[in-house]
């Protein structure tokens, strides 16, 4: 049954990952599917095996991952289409929960590190990591494509004065660490300053690389008929709904009433919304391209971090951090 469970987490993030590269998007039936899969399978299993900690298992592993994508989503990390697929799994792979003992002394005992850690929060924790290369590396591949609108715009992001005022202050901090590593005899203050001022100086090149990544390679600007379900708005989009009386019965007195239709804020454009924009643009009442913005296709990062978990494992790992 492992195995079996593994092959069907395996199908489900293959068939995500390729329509994920190819539209951006991961169809509902794919991770809906999955959902009603993972709990179908675990309440069939509790019901054969009489064991109702595994469905319990499911539904832990549900929350979790529910808990987790909604807070990758609130954040403008990724879509929901990403959320659902670790809620699916979430449900498919569940945790291992006992009642041998008392539940409190049995969820102890799950996420003890001697116990053996969980498959699920082996597979979380691990995808975290590799989404964090495997964004990085998405990143550097479009800064190449386009780099010769990239370099122009992070060139001139980093002469602004605010950059070269951090830059002043990064050189300075640099110095400083530089001096306390070369007269301190305490190996902590040899190392720590150093890596404090690395870490700054990396996420002072970064914050405006990212920003000239978006800008130039994740903007893009599209009909109402090309949106699906989902697509983050980049700006306000507003709609004229007639005429309104400012005050006085005279015609110049009389302004244009307009009425929020989307937007960022929305975190993922309706069917609904983009119905109205389509019935807008056919009557003549909106005739501009929509901004949208296109993130990274996040599911092939599952897969590889789900590959890691089932074929490596974790431990090295924890091995690594606590040895």
């Amino acid at each position: 049954m492992e195995l079996i469970i593994f092959i069907i987490g395996l199908t489900a993030l293959l068939i995500g990952s390729y329509t994920d590269l190819q539209k951006r998007e991961v169809a509902d039936w794919v991770n809906y599917g999955l959902i009603f899969t993972g709990f179908g399978v675990s309440l069939i299993l509790s019901i054969v095996l009489r064991n109702y900690a595994i469905i319990v298992g499911s539904i832990i592993g549900f929350l979790i991952m529910l808990g987790f994508g909604c807070l990758m989503f609130y954040t403008g990390q990724w879509g929901g289409g990403d959320s659902k697929m670790l809620m699916g799994l979430g449900a498919l792979v569940g945790l291992p929960i006992t009642f041998s003992t008392t539940f409190l002394s049995s969820i102890k005992e799950t996420f003890s590190l001697w116990a053996g850690f969980p498959f699920l929060l082996s597979f979380l924790i691990l995808s975290i990591i590799v989404g964090a290369f495997y964004g990085l590396f998405w990143s550097i591949g479009l800064a190449i494509i386009h780099r010769k609108k990239f370099l122009p715009d992070f060139k001139k992001r980093l002469s602004t004065k605010l950059a070269q005022v951090v830059k002043i202050i990064l050189l300075i901090c640099a110095l400083t660490a530089i001096v306390i590593t070369l007269f301190s005899n305490n190996v902590i203050f040899k190392v720590f300053p150093i890596g404090v001022v690395i870490i700054f100086i990396l996420s002072f090149y970064m914050f405006y690389f990212i920003q000239s990544i978006e800008k130039i390679a994740m903007i893009q600007f599209v009909n109402p008929e090309k949106l699906t379900e989902g697509d983050w708005i980049s700006k306000d989009i507003y709609v004229n709904a007639g005429k309104v009386n400012a005050g006085k019965t005279s015609a110049k007195n009389m302004k244009t009433k307009k009425q929020y239709l989307c937007g960022p804020k929305d975190l993922g454009i309706s069917k609904e919304q983009i119905a109205k924009l389509i019935k807008l643009k056919k009557s003549g009442k909106y005739t501009k391209k929509i901004e949208i913005k296109v993130g990274i296709p996040f599911v092939p990062s599952f897969l590889i971090a789900y590959l890691i978990t089932y074929f490596i494992g974790i431990g090295w790992l924890l091995r690594f951090i606590l040895f």
